[in-house]
């Protein structure tokens, strides 16, 4: 068998290219076929027929059959031209047959995979307050640095479920009141100090502590820690509360900066502004600007994360007053993405080819919150109602764009809702019934207006909506006032103090769709229930909900609770959003699909990217 047939055999074993559309392939066999009809014969034919005696003394006297590398050199002074170019041509087409063939094979199996390093750089809207885990949520800020600086026993991950975080593994009781937690191995602060379960039991203690003002005080109250070993721990409740796994996501303080800092000056400590934390993330430096407000944050890669380490090497926050001025940061590139795209800008930038717009689906609603205690007006539910029946809902999402759905009350997206009539002609006959009278085109009653003021945030979105919602009602005859409080004024100044008579707000359920927090009565006063509203009835089938590990079981009491809440008319639920995250499109890796809070937009941050590398497939 010739050298031409056994090159040819040797490839067909090795991998089949042979094909007649493939181009690297055709030119190989090419190739080939020249060697063999052309250039081996023409070497048998010189060769082995013509050596005289002196040739064939010296093939005698040689005792190497191949050819040195000298003895090549000198082929050049027995070959033609014809015969040189012969070989030079068999060469090239060797050589382009090998040049294809090799980047043939480096295209099959070579990938692109992500490489550590870059600089991913995000606009946030708002102050920096405390980045800290038990004070931070009331802060958009606040919580999304904490949930790259913070680890919690639990967190969500990309498909919206919970999974272990700092937790190996965990047991529960048959009663439903004591969990066991064995803690991860080998997890350390940012300071180098190790995690033990201590750390754990400070934080619960800390949350408990009404002096530290956490908004987890109500959640957590009556928790009992019980160390086991560093490694783990034991918590009891007095009873079974299904939910409570879910509440386990937040972040944990590390007791050995913690422990020297009173509560009493625990939103005074330096750590709220440079934490330590066990997260993927840990702090570097900030920037203020001249009034003394924080402008730039900068965050670092921690290499010793007990998970698996994120490939960017560092993230820089800047903050932004509205939502507009970091709209126009990321135009200008001067940040590659922002916390939040309203409804209005996601019309600006959707079809841009530099941006990539992610969305999230949220368990979240928009409503109108009644406050009665307020206005004396509002504790009317003939008025309540009636102020319902005057919103045409469909038509305010068609105003607002799209990705809203009309909201009917708080459990829509796991109870299928029971829509609100818009009848604006029922609405002012139900107005009328109650004694209300058209006169000089507004509606009075014992010389008395029906004169109301909704507050909302500084929002492009919400102002629509209050403009619509003015429109409406001034239809009926009804005085609607705008209050507008900024981003960073609106929890200390208008929600924590119940200064307003309507409120506009977004709220958001957690993991486990537990209404309580913002339904139950004892909420009213330092938690989320922003209609001060008290009923016996929601508050027993809302307690008793807590008890039942059945989903489907508890499924059943939260239709009874939204019947109830609905005929009450004690807020008007208008519609649920999606959640849009814009990004520049050279950030890749992103792959979350459900978020509760927005901060969980970064839950599988360590998979984010901006550099890539090549590497053969495995």
């Amino acid at each position: 068998m010739n050298l031409a047939a056994l090159l040819k055999k040797f490839l067909i074993k090795t991998k089949k290219i042979f094909s007649p559309n493939n181009r690297a392939g055709n030119l190989l066999n090419r190739s080939l076929r020249f060697m063999k009809f052309v250039v081996i014969p023409k070497f048998k034919s010189l060769l082995p027929f013509k050596y005289n005696d002196e040739q064939k003394l010296l093939f005698s006297l040689s005792k190497r059959k191949i050819p040195s590398i000298r003895q090549i050199k000198q082929i050049k002074y027995f070959l033609d031209y014809k015969e040189k170019r012969i070989i030079f041509i068999s060469l090239v087409f060797l050589l382009l047959s090998v040049v294809l063939l090799g980047g043939r094979f480096l295209w099959n199996n070579l990938v692109e995979v992500p490489k550590y390093g870059g600089e991913y750089t995000e606009g946030l809207v708002g102050q920096i307050q405390y980045i800290n885990p038990i004070l931070c949520q009331a802060n958009d800020a606040d919580r999304d640095i904490s949930r790259l600086i913070f680890s919690g026993l639990f967190k969500i991950n990309t498909n919206g479920e919970l999974e272990n975080d700092l937790v190996k593994k965990y047991e529960i009781s048959e009663d439903q009141k004591t969990y066991i937690f064995i803690l991860k191995d080998n997890i350390f602060w940012h300071d180098g100090v190790k995690l033990i379960s201590d750390d754990i039991g400070f934080t619960l203690v800390a949350i408990q502590n009404p002096e530290f003002k956490s908004p987890l005080f109500k959640t957590l109250q009556g928790v009992i820690f019980e160390k086991i070993s560093d490694d783990s721990f034991k918590l009891s409740l007095a009873e079974p509360f299904s939910p409570f796994i879910s509440t386990l996501t937040f972040g944990i303080l590390p007791m050995h900066l913690w422990q020297n800092v009173s509560p009493e000056n625990s939103t005074l400590t330096e750590l709220n502004k440079k934490p330590i934390g066990t997260g993927p993330f840990m702090y570097k430096s900030f920037k203020k600007d001249s009034s003394g407000y924080i402008r730039q944050y900068t965050l670092v890669n921690f290499k010793d994360y007990y998970g698996k380490r994120a490939y960017l090497k560092s993230i820089v926050l800047k903050l932004f007053g509205s939502s507009d001025f970091a709209l126009e940061a990321l135009k200008n590139n001067q940040v590659q993405g922002i916390s939040f795209l309203s409804q209005d800008n996601y019309k600006e930038i959707e079809n841009s080819e530099n941006f990539e717009v992610y969305n999230f689906n949220m368990p979240q609603y928009s409503a109108l919150f009644f406050n009665p205690k307020k206005q004396e007006l509002l504790k009317d539910r003939d008025i309540r109602r009636a102020l319902s029946m005057a919103i045409n809902k469909k038509e305010l999402a068609a105003e607002l764009g799209s990705g809203l759905k009309e909201a009917y009350g708080p459990l829509d997206f796991i109870i299928d809702p029971q829509q609100d009539k818009y009848d604006l002609e029922a609405s002012a006959e139900l107005l009328k019934e109650a004694g209300w009278e058209m006169k000089d085109k507004f509606l009075e009653k014992d010389e008395q207006k029906l004169e109301l003021t909704i507050t909302s945030v500084d929002n492009n979105e919400y102002i629509k909506i209050l403009q619509y919602i003015k429109k409406q009602w001034s239809k009926l005859g009804i005085i609607t006032n705008l209050e507008i409080i900024p981003r960073n004024k609106i929890t200390s100044q208008t929600i924590e103090p119940r200064e307003y008579e309507i409120l506009l707000i977004a709220q958001i359920l957690s993991y486990d769709p537990d209404p309580y927090p913002f339904w139950h009565s004892s909420q009213t006063k330092i938690g989320l229930n922003l209609s001060i509203f008290a009923n016996q009835n929601i508050d027993d089938i809302l307690e008793e909900a807590r008890k039942i590990t059945s989903f489907e079981e508890r499924l059943k009491k939260y239709e009874n609770f939204q019947e109830i809440l609905k005929k009450e008319y004690i807020a008007i639920f208008l519609f649920r959003p999606t959640y849009h995250y814009p990004m520049d499109s050279d950030i890749k890796g992103v792959d979350t699909k459900v978020i509760y809070l927005p901060s969980d937009r970064f839950s599988n941050i360590e998979n984010w990217y901006l550099k890539t590398k090549k590497t053969f497939k495995k």
